[in-house]
């Protein structure tokens, strides 16, 4: 922020290829994803798109399916709690090929080997 350097997710629920979703390498059946969807009567993908808008990332979702579309722009309909972004962003990864960058826990790149 001090730089006013922007940060953007493409293709931030993990893309083609993945089977249940991934938002930084975490999970969106993770229980506490799901609680938190739950009670803003929202979907597991919006509450980790609401997260990383809450967190500061743009998001480019990057889908060409309109129910998807439709779906990813409820975002802007609720808003996460102080306490539900500390839970969220204290989640680790479950993707063994992403590691945490230096000391921003929230930026995770893929490891090249």
């Amino acid at each position: 922020e001090a730089r006013r350097i922007g940060l953007q997710a493409y293709s931030p629920l993990g893309g083609g290829g993945t089977s249940t979703g991934h938002n930084g390498g975490i999970a969106l059946d993770d229980p506490v994803v799901v609680r938190t969807a739950k009670r803003h009567n929202a979907s597991t993908a919006q509450v980790a798109l609401r997260w990383s808008l809450d967190k500061g990332v743009a998001v480019v979702t990057a889908t060409t399916n309109p129910s998807h579309m439709q779906s990813d722009l409820l975002v802007f309909n609720f808003k996460l709690s102080p306490e539900e972004v500390v839970a969220l962003s204290s989640l680790r990864t479950i993707v063994p090929s992403v590691r945490i960058l230096d000391d921003w826990p929230d930026v995770m790149m893929p490891v090249v080997a």
